[in-house]
């Protein structure tokens, strides 16, 4: 007698499977072979590979933070050739026109650029004037990555520059580059002006009787300047009355003039201190001081 397979039903058959497949599972884990932390590790592989990957081309990458976020990676620029790419100039102080000085100062300055990122060297420059001088070669240092340097050109004008003239600077580069800035320029405008007035006179002390004649003198200092000027002035008394006027050319190449006036007074003179004084009217009003004599009783 054959024996008899025993049939199940549909739903039978899908609750036995389910049973035989927990039993399964079961097993298998109890004997290790489902390891639960197999995707971190996984995780950790792909970060190392990238990270590696990473160095290989150089581009550096930051430590992960406590909360796992890595900052994002700076990339180290690449050094660069060291030349001059440009400038910037400018004056100091601007164009002059007012009282000649026996010297005034005219500075230039020009910021020499170079590209970020350089290796570093040295600019051979000079100055080139509109008066034609020679001026002697001179060094600026740039320190790696400095990117400007300021250099300064001080010309000192003298007065008989002063007609009105441009004088103008340039600087030019010699290496590692050979450039010139545009004319850097200054305007020189002076006028000659009376600087100080100073009186003497001779006596200083007399008697009432007889004529009395005192002599004043007085050293008119003028300021040096490109061309002669036109100088008139006037004596002054203390009894109101006034002296000599005068009108004359003080050349160009003059800058002390002397005047001179008397006065002279006749018995019965009165006793007391009188004084004169010199007073300028052009080309600047100046007036000096009030030099005294005496008159004693004889």
């Amino acid at each position: 007698m054959h024996p008899q397979l025993t049939r199940f039903s549909g739903s039978s058959l899908r609750l036995l499977l389910s049973v035989i497949y927990l039993l399964l599972t079961l097993f298998l884990a109890g004997c290790g072979f489902l390891d639960s932390s197999s995707s971190t590790h996984n995780t950790t592989l792909t970060t190392a590979d990238q990270t590696a990957t990473a160095s290989d081309t150089s581009t550096p990458t930051a430590a992960p933070t406590q909360g796992g976020t890595t900052p994002t990676a700076t990339a180290t620029p690449t050094p660069v050739p060291f030349k001059v790419t440009g400038g910037e100039f400018g004056a100091w102080p601007g164009d002059h026109q007012g009282v000649c000085r026996t010297n005034t100062f005219f500075t230039a300055s020009v910021l020499i650029y170079a590209p970020a990122h350089h290796t570093g060297g040295t600019v051979t420059y000079t100055w080139l004037r509109s008066d034609t001088s020679t001026i002697t070669p001179s060094t600026v240092t740039f320190a790696a990555g400095t990117t400007s340097r300021m250099v300064t050109f001080l010309w000192s004008l003298s007065a008989n520059q002063g007609n009105g003239s441009a004088y103008w600077v340039a600087l030019k580069t010699l290496s590692p580059e050979v450039l010139i800035t545009p004319q850097i320029t200054y305007h020189h405008t002076c006028q000659r002006q009376v600087q100080s007035i100073s009186v003497t006179v001779s006596p200083t002390l007399d008697c009432t009787s007889g004529t009395k004649t005192f002599k004043f003198s007085a050293a008119v200092n003028v300021s040096p300047g490109p061309s002669n000027v036109m100088l008139t002035s006037t004596w002054k008394r203390s009894d109101g009355t006034s002296g000599t006027t005068t009108t004359g050319i003080v050349p160009q190449s003059t800058t002390t003039v002397t005047l001179s006036d008397n006065w002279s007074l006749t018995a019965p003179i009165t006793k007391g201190t009188y004084w004169e004084e010199l007073s300028v009217i052009a080309p600047n009003s100046v007036t000096s001081n009030q030099t005294t004599f005496d008159i004693t009783s004889c």
